[in-house]
């Protein structure tokens, strides 16, 4: 019928993710950040450069998210309200599923002692008064 895919119901959402991003090519990234404009920031300014992104503010929207839109990359930050970024990050290596993909973690309250050293299993840090261009640079690195 000129479908470029056919997938049966009921579906497997990464399934599906994965056949949307063979067809859009775009990378899919999530952010897990707290603060409003941060998370607006990250979104607008990965966005813009061509990626799929979602922004969640914690440990529980996150791990509600995945099922459905299992990522390319994740962005973690580290100092989150009743949660411990780094515990999340652990939780997530530790999941078959989600072990593969890689971590950013990133604080603007946690200094560069950090920086160079194994951060709760995560592919990288950057703290101190880390930017979204230096996220987004790190993005780059790790999934183009």
């Amino acid at each position: 019928l000129g479908a470029a895919a056919f997938i049966r119901k009921p579906f497997d959402f990464n399934f599906l993710t994965g056949k949307i991003k063979e067809f859009t090519g775009k990378k899919t990234v999530i952010a897990v950040e707290d603060n409003p404009e941060t998370r607006k920031l990250i979104e607008v300014r990965l966005g813009r450069e061509g990626y799929d992104v979602s922004c969640v503010s914690g440990e529980d929207e996150l791990f509600s998210l995945l099922p459905e839109k299992k990522p390319d990359i994740i962005l973690m930050d580290v100092v989150l309200p009743g949660s411990d970024g780094l515990g999340i990050v652990r939780r997530l290596k530790a999941m078959d599923e989600y072990s593969d993909i890689p971590v950013i973690a990133f604080s603007g309250y946690v200094g560069d002692e950090l920086s160079g050293k194994d951060i709760a299993g995560a592919d990288s840090y950057i703290g101190g008064k880390f930017t979204v261009d230096s996220l987004l640079e790190e993005v780059r690195n790790r999934i183009n």
